[in-house]
């Protein structure tokens, strides 16, 4: 995993573990990530990955579910905003680099990747 993160320098008294945040990923990760987050439940289909990173050509097709229970999805911080990454982000880097090139549908529940189909090329 450290390959795919930038190092952090931490200030003395710090905790030893850098928690990585939005704003240490590719600018396409960012992408996908930030659309994950204002999605809030669903699946993406279709995420090209080509060297382990999305590609936003030809676009994923996204499709949004609509919580209709007291717990519908709100996200109230913008998607701009830098967040810590959650251990599902951080797994999910981790495969799409391990796949290199192919093909991935996300299933998104409140925000966060939970599920992975990697369509692997033979």
């Amino acid at each position: 995993m450290e390959h795919l993160l930038p190092k952090q320098r931490r200030p003395p008294g710090a905790s030893a573990v850098a928690v990585p945040t939005s704003r240490s990923l590719s600018p396409n990760l960012r992408h996908v990530f930030d659309y994950m987050w204002r999605m809030g439940y669903g699946i993406i289909r279709g995420i090209h990955v080509r060297d382990g990173d999305p590609q936003l050509t030809p676009p994923f097709f996204p499709v949004r579910k609509a919580r209709l229970s007291e717990e519908a999805w709100s996200r109230r911080e913008s998607a701009n905003a830098d967040y810590q990454l959650t251990r599902e982000h951080i797994r999910l880097q981790e495969e799409l680099a391990a796949l290199g090139t192919g093909v991935v549908d996300v299933k998104v529940v409140s925000g966060v990747p939970v599920d992975l189909d990697l369509h692997e090329q033979p």
